[in-house]
């Protein structure tokens, strides 16, 4: 066995963990139609409500259907979606604090979409 086999070992581990770079690049995608095509997915009504509340109350910044159909949910008798079945998750495990992420999201949007809010 020479010095270079353990070097060798440690190359190809490397590139069997790292996978292989030369896979052509993805297609470019378009992220706003990828989140109209979710969207669409819901039913008209729940259709209109996503978009107006447009983000994930339980993952900040995550908008409604760029991880996939978003999902609907009921805290406390407030209805929301969210982005995915881990928020589903969230929202069962702790209500309490979801319900107060999806009041501020709430209010948040609200000043958004208030005239002269621009």
């Amino acid at each position: 066995m020479t010095d270079s086999t353990p070097r060798q070992f440690l190359v190809l581990t490397v590139l069997a963990v790292a996978g292989c770079q030369g896979d052509p690049p993805a297609a470019p995608v378009d992220v706003e139609a990828e989140i109209r095509a979710n969207l669409a997915q819901l039913g008209p009504d729940d259709q209109v409500v996503a978009e107006r509340q447009r983000y994930c109350p339980l993952m900040e910044g995550v908008r409604l259907g760029s991880t996939g159909r978003p999902h609907k949910v009921t805290v406390k008798g407030v209805t929301a979606f969210v982005c995915c079945e881990s928020c589903v998750q969230l929202a069962a495990d702790d209500p309490d604090q979801a319900l107060a992420k999806i009041r501020e999201l709430e209010e948040a949007r609200a000043k958004e979409l208030a005239p002269g809010a621009r």
